[in-house]
């Protein structure tokens, strides 16, 4: 399965910066920044998905223009969307696609939802059942 990472500016280029570093091998990977230069995102999204099919497409924010750009797609070519990508959800997709699993795209969202924590109340909690500061 191809990936698309694409968001607002130079999100996707982000993404790819950390995804590297942990993942390495990011051959089945586009990252596509945009309103960053002189480029229609457009077009490169005609290009693109003009020769790929069976797409996941990884977005920054539900309501953006990136997003409602990408819906339209959705139609045309065998695609699947998944907004308000985090770094735990991209690297678990990487991961998972990597050693040839099954992505189960619910499960892996619920995972990455999981990792945005308020650190503060998840310590105060801590030292409250444990009676020692961490």
């Amino acid at each position: 399965m191809k990936i698309l990472v694409i968001g607002h500016g130079r999100f996707a280029e982000g993404i790819k910066s950390v995804a590297n570093i942990i993942v390495g091998d990011l051959s089945e990977v586009t990252f596509m920044n945009t309103f960053v230069d002189d480029i229609d995102f457009h077009v490169e999204l005609d290009n693109y998905f003009s020769k790929n099919n069976n797409v996941l497409v990884l977005t920054d924010l539900f309501g953006g223009s990136v997003n409602q750009a990408i819906i339209q797609y959705i139609t045309k070519v065998n695609i699947n969307i998944i907004t308000g990508i985090n770094i735990p959800l991209i690297l678990e997709i990487l991961l998972s696609n990597t050693i040839g699993n099954d992505l189960d795209f619910r499960q892996i969202i619920s995972s990455a939802k999981e990792q945005i924590v308020f650190v503060n109340d998840m310590l105060e909690n801590l030292n409250n059942e444990e009676g020692e500061l961490i």
